[in-house]
């Protein structure tokens, strides 16, 4: 993943700004768990089922979509965590 990635189909990507949490589309098998288990509900689901980051400024960094994604497909910036300790 390059350091300013592109949004791509169940993703988004705020005014110029990449979201602290995203989902690798090509991986992601529409299971509904990061949706489901987000304590901030950061996700919605779009017409497939797919998760789509609708409020990034939600987001905890808490890990949970990416410890719980079967397919390794939510990712959690790094470097932004490190920022809000």
């Amino acid at each position: 993943m390059s350091a300013a990635p592109v949004a791509g189909p169940g993703e988004h990507a705020g005014a110029g700004t990449t979201p602290p949490v995203s989902i690798k589309p090509e991986w992601c098998k529409a299971c509904g768990i990061c949706v489901e288990f987000c304590p901030k509900k950061v996700f919605d689901a779009d017409e497939e089922g797919r998760p789509v980051v609708s409020r990034p400024e939600a987001c905890s960094l808490c890990l949970i979509c990416e410890q719980l994604c079967p397919d390794f497909a939510a990712r959690v910036r790094r470097d932004e965590r490190a920022s809000r300790k």
